[in-house]
Formats: structure tokens, C-alpha cells, sequence
């Protein structure tokens, strides 16, 4: 036949498919979409229940007690959200600085999300916005400031100018700023110009006439909208400290050469005197200085800081962790330590009242601490400084100095 060709010049391929009988009675198991899609689900709950016991869980911030790292806010509907790792802390023990969430030993049920600052032995102090470890020595207690890195610290300040005047809807920097003479100091799109005139002393103060100077302000750090809805409904009477620690930053650009420019810090407190931390730069030299009721009480080493005339400077000066650092063009030129000289004591508003859970705060009958420029020339000149920003940083101006706080 005609196949016995193409047998012999290929291969035959057999396919055989083994069947096994079903048991009689039995029938074969099905598996349909609904029982599907209940394993899926079921699967889909354990894993993220022990996700949620064992990895990864996630928070809502209420409150504003960790700001600004963490927002959180009911007048302003602000609410941060974050994603707690949970294995980390069986990988490494925990360090100071570390963002931690752990229960509430009064209320166990209640998680709170804190910044860890006390290690096991510690005996801290928290005075003045810093953190102290107490220690013994001589049979008397003794202070050390622990203070917090570098990049942890650029995270915590908190702008204070322009933001408040943004809140309070002032439409000029001088509405914020105190210059004086007033007369001296003009403003225009650009920033201030100041006309220093022949052997004249200019000083332009940030004191804040609403709260009085650097005050601890729980809208500090929001954004404009959610500040002023969280101001409008907030208590105008309630605790405010007194910040001693603030940077400064202006930029600077004098018409001929300044025979002494300062940036400052003035911290008074009720009873204590006041006390100033300042940059001081004269002659092409700067210097930063401790002064109490205008003595000085220490000063670091001379240091280059060069103020051309006709060119624009940025100037930086900051009081924070008891240390005083000085800034040109955003490098740091000098860092000084004035832990001798810490507001330890006196930033605390007085507690007035009756019993535990109807006494009320009130704020301290003092100026607080406040922010300041000062400018000296011996021969007819101007200077002007840009709209800047001088953040008073709670431990956290466009505008001639801009404080920042930080918290």
C-alpha cells in the first residue's frame, strides 16, 4: 500500500492517556469560584494579621506633640500618617533620636509615637527646650547638654518668620520687625534698606508684638492654612515657653564697609537678667559672644568672615543645645560652646491656680526671647538686606533677619 512508503521513511508517534476509574460512589473533586475566592480571602487576613503582629503597622498622628517631624491636628484636619517597622527592634537595640511607638504604661491600650531621648540609667533634665543628663558629682548635681546631631537638628526647626506674619495676614516685613530709629528703615519688594547715615547705630528687632517674641506657638511649623485654623480655634491664654534657641539668617549687602554688624539673641526671663548670644563681625573678623546685661561673659577665638561692600552676603547665626554657630554663604566658619552659660532656668510659664486639674497656665511677665540685627558705619552709607527669612526654630526673615525655633 501507499502508507508502507511513509512508514518506513519516519517514526510513528503513539499517544496513550491513563484514566483511573473513580471508586463507585464518588464523585470527583471540584473546585469552584467561590470556594476560590474564600481561600483567597482567608490567605489575605492571616497574612495581614501577621503582618500587622509581627512586621508592619500603620499610625495616624492626632496631635501635635511631635511637630514638625510628625503633623498632626483636629482644628486644622492635619493628620500624618506613618508605617511602624516592627522587626527592626529585634534586629538592633534602640538609639537615642529614634522615632519610637510603644504603649502608654498608665493606659495600655493607648500607643503613643515619641522621640526616644532617655537611655536605661539616665537621669535627665529637660529644661529651656534641651535635654540634660544629671549627673553627681561632689555630693551636687551637675548638668551635660545632650545634643542632637547635625542632620537631626536641620529636621527640627521650625519656621517662625515670615510664617507668622503670613498667619496674621501683615502684609510688611517692618509690621513684624522693629527698627530703630524708624525713620531709618524703608521697605520694598526687594527687602529693607536701612540708611546708617555717618557713625549711627541701626537695630532691627523681631519681638513679635502679638506674642511678645519666641514663644513656644503650637501653629509654628504648619502650613499657612492649617496655622491659621488651628490658631483661630485654639486657646490664646495656654503654656508657652519661652525659646531660647533660634537661627538667624539674612542676606546682607552694604553699599560701602559696615564697621560692625550682630546678630542676636536676647533670652529675658523674669528675675534672671538678661542674656544675649550674638554674632559679632567687625573689621572683616567675627566673633560670638555671651553678654549678660551687656557684659560680655565669653566670646570664641577671631574668625574670617569677610563683608564686601557692593556684594550680597548670606549671614547665618544660631543659638541651640547651648552652643552658639556662625554661618557665610551657608558654611559653617565657627561653632562655639556656651554650656556655661545655659537658660536652664526661667522659661516656664508660671502655673496659677487650685488644685490639680484646674490650675492654668500663664505666660511668664517677660519679653521672652527675642531676635535682632544691629548695623554701625562710620562713614555715610546704606545697607540693604534681603527678604529673607530668619527662622526662629523652636528648637525648630524674606525679610532682613529670619528666625527659626526648634522643638
Amino acid at each position: 500500500m501507499s502508507n508502507d512508503g511513509d512508514l518506513a521513511g519516519g517514526a510513528i508517534q503513539v499517544a496513550a492517556e491513563i484514566v483511573s476509574p473513580t471508586p463507585k460512589g464518588k464523585k470527583a473533586p471540584t473546585m469552584g469560584p467561590i470556594r476560590l475566592n474564600l481561600e483567597a480571602f482567608g490567605v489575605a487576613i492571616l497574612a495581614a494579621v501577621l503582618l500587622k503582629w509581627f512586621c508592619l503597622e500603620a499610625y495616624q498622628i492626632p496631635t501635635s506633640s511631635m511637630q514638625p517631624t510628625l503633623m498632626g491636628s483636629t482644628e486644622s484636619l492635619v493628620f500624618d500618617r506613618i508605617l511602624v517597622d516592627k522587626l527592626g527592634q529585634t534586629i538592633r537595640e534602640p538609639e537615642r533620636w529614634d522615632i519610637t511607638v510603644f504603649r502608654y504604661p498608665l493606659q495600655k491600650n493607648q500607643n503613643y509615637v515619641k522621640r526616644l531621648v532617655g537611655m536605661p540609667g539616665d537621669r535627665l533634665r529637660i529644661a529651656g527646650g534641651n535635654i540634660y543628663l544629671v549627673e553627681e558629682k561632689d555630693g551636687k548635681a551637675t548638668y551635660r547638654i545632650v545634643r542632637k546631631p547635625d542632620d537631626l537638628q536641620e529636621l527640627m526647626w521650625k519656621d517662625v518668620y515670615p510664617a507668622r506674619r503670613l498667619v496674621l495676614g501683615e502684609s510688611r516685613a517692618l509690621d513684624t520687625w522693629n527698627g530703630q530709629p524708624t525713620t531709618a528703615f524703608r521697605e520694598d519688594e526687594a527687602g529693607i534698606t536701612i540708611d546708617l547715615g555717618t557713625g549711627n547705630t541701626r537695630s532691627l528687632n523681631f519681638r513679635d508684638k502679638v506674642w511678645g517674641g519666641l514663644v513656644d506657638l503650637v501653629w509654628d511649623g504648619y502650613p499657612t492654612a492649617a496655622a491659621v485654623a488651628i490658631r483661630e480655634k485654639s486657646l490664646t491664654d495656654g503654656r508657652q515657653e519661652i525659646v531660647p534657641d533660634a537661627r538667624l539668617r539674612a542676606i546682607v549687602a552694604p553699599e560701602q564697609a559696615l564697621d560692625e554688624l550682630a546678630l542676636a539673641v536676647d533670652v529675658q526671663r523674669p528675675g534672671l537678667g538678661k542674656l544675649t548670644f550674638a554674632l559679632v563681625v567687625r573689621a572683616g573678623q567675627g566673633r560670638l559672644q555671651v553678654r549678660k546685661d551687656g557684659q560680655v561673659l565669653a566670646e570664641s577665638p577671631e574668625f574670617a568672615f569677610e563683608l564686601a561692600a557692593g556684594a550680597a552676603t548670606e549671614v547665618g547665626f544660631a543659638h541651640v543645645d547651648d552652643q552658639m554657630i556662625a554661618w557665610r554663604e551657608g558654611e559653617e566658619v565657627q561653632r562655639f560652646d556656651c554650656a556655661e552659660h545655659a537658660c536652664r532656668e526661667g522659661c516656664e510659664p508660671t502655673l496659677e491656680g487650685g488644685r490639680a486639674g484646674r490650675s492654668r497656665a500663664t505666660r511668664t511677665p517677660c519679653r521672652s526671647s527675642s531676635a535682632r540685627a544691629r548695623a554701625r558705619s562710620c562713614s555715610p552709607t546704606s545697607a540693604s538686606t534681603a527678604t529673607s527669612t530668619t527662622r526662629a526654630r523652636r528648637r525648630r526673615t524674606s525679610s532682613p533677619c529670619r528666625p527659626t525655633t526648634t522643638s
